[in-house]
């Protein structure tokens, strides 16, 4: 006998062995409505470089949808530069402020330029457009959540870590 889904789950349990997903989109969009992030996620101390993270509860599969970025919708550049997001439609920049806290975790997602496992992307729900974050391939419980932001760009953590990795990677060449 097929269970009713909870809101908020993006599967029912159609049998004891069985589940059926609901679709990617169908899942960040029932998320945006609901204005929360999926039970999955866990925000958590990286260290003092990174800062805050977001790591996954549950295995995460490939294409799944993860979070969403939400912020204030700007057409300047916010000056705060910790919490923002550029999007890019043709000539035309903007840009989304998440620099308030707002209990949400995909404004936590931090840099990865190597090996990200999730991806941006827009979408439109009920005619406004959202910035999601989806699986780029299976994530790990346990596992950070991290995104690309952006290639051929100097961000000082990315130059800091550079010099910790090195520095480290010494200390073991030479005890």
């Amino acid at each position: 006998m097929a269970t009713k889904r909870r809101k908020g789950e993006c599967h029912k349990e159609t049998t004891v062995r069985r589940l059926k997903r609901m679709s990617p989109m169908k899942c960040a969009e029932e998320f945006i409505k609901l204005k929360r992030d999926p039970s999955f996620l866990e925000k958590f101390w990286v260290n003092d470089v990174v800062g805050w993270g977001v790591k996954a509860k549950e295995q995460i599969r490939r294409g799944d949808f993860v979070a969403e970025y939400v912020g204030l919708l700007c057409s300047s550049e916010p000056e705060d530069g910790d919490f923002k997001f550029e999007i890019s439609s043709g000539k035309k920049k903007m840009w989304l402020d998440a620099s308030v806290e707002n209990g949400t975790h995909g404004r936590l997602i931090n840099d990865d330029h190597i090996a990200p496992n999730t991806t941006p992307k827009l979408i439109t729900v009920d005619k406004t457009r959202h910035l999601c974050f989806f699986a780029l391939r299976d994530i790990c419980v346990g596992e950070e959540i991290r995104y690309n932001y952006g290639h051929g760009i100097d961000f000082p953590w990315r130059l800091k870590m550079e010099m910790i990795q090195w520095t480290t990677d010494l200390l073991v060449l030479n005890p």
